[in-house]
């Protein structure tokens, strides 16, 4: 009697677990994106102070990042974005790590004395688990580099990281006099399958821009 019910209790449980780490599909496995599924706008401002200072330029920079997908059965489910910056000396970014991420960043006097019209407007911010990961090394291959990592799953929420767009922010970047702003942008978005039982990747595309932004 005790090997019939363990039998049983294999046979119910075992597609039970396969739904729920994925091993059994319950949506499309694959989808068609459409042609241009991400669109990523960069704007850049130069800091007023970069004219009352004969050693630097400051500059800031504004990310969006659309989701234009035709495949209407999907959701943004990770997101990667990835800023170098060659040449750049400091910078600060939003959003940055936890919960909530609607942060201001408009600075009309301060510490280096900058101010930037980019951060004033709010922030379209991705949900889930989110995190940064900065590099300030200067002699890095490619120079110092902010990197964002949003995921649509969080413990048990499985939840799209956005709907329509998401903005990210880098400001303060200080740069050598003259030397003008270099950068280059990366972005990865995948999508997910979100049902009612499991959430998972069905597609991604990688996009790049560098300066000059046009």
């Amino acid at each position: 009697m005790i090997l019939v019910l363990t039998i049983a209790a294999v046979v119910v449980v075992s597609p039970i677990v396969a739904i729920t780490t994925d091993l059994i599909r319950l949506g499309p496995t694959q989808v068609d994106l459409g042609p241009h599924p991400i669109l990523l706008a960069a704007e850049v401002e130069r800091g007023s102070a970069s004219d009352n200072n004969p050693e630097y330029d400051w500059y800031a920079i504004r990310l969006s990042i659309q989701n234009n997908t035709t495949a209407r059965e999907v959701h943004p489910y990770s997101l990667e974005v990835l800023v170098r910056l060659p040449n750049a000396l400091v910078f600060n970014w939003a959003p940055a790590n936890g919960h909530p991420f609607y942060q201001t960043v408009t600075r009309e006097d301060g510490p280096r004395g900058f101010g930037f019209a980019l951060g004033a407007a709010e922030f379209r911010v991705p949900a889930g688990d989110f995190r940064t990961r900065s590099n300030f090394n200067i002699s890095s291959p490619g120079g110092m580099s902010i990197q964002w990592v949003a995921i649509g799953e969080e413990g048990l929420n499985r939840v799209p990281i956005f709907e329509n767009a998401v903005d990210f922010v880098l400001y303060g970047i200080q740069v050598p006099e003259g030397t003008g702003l270099e950068a280059q942008i990366v972005v990865t978005l995948t999508w997910g399958y979100y049902g009612p039982l499991q959430a998972y990747p069905v597609g991604s595309q990688t996009v790049s821009v560098s300066t000059p932004f046009t």
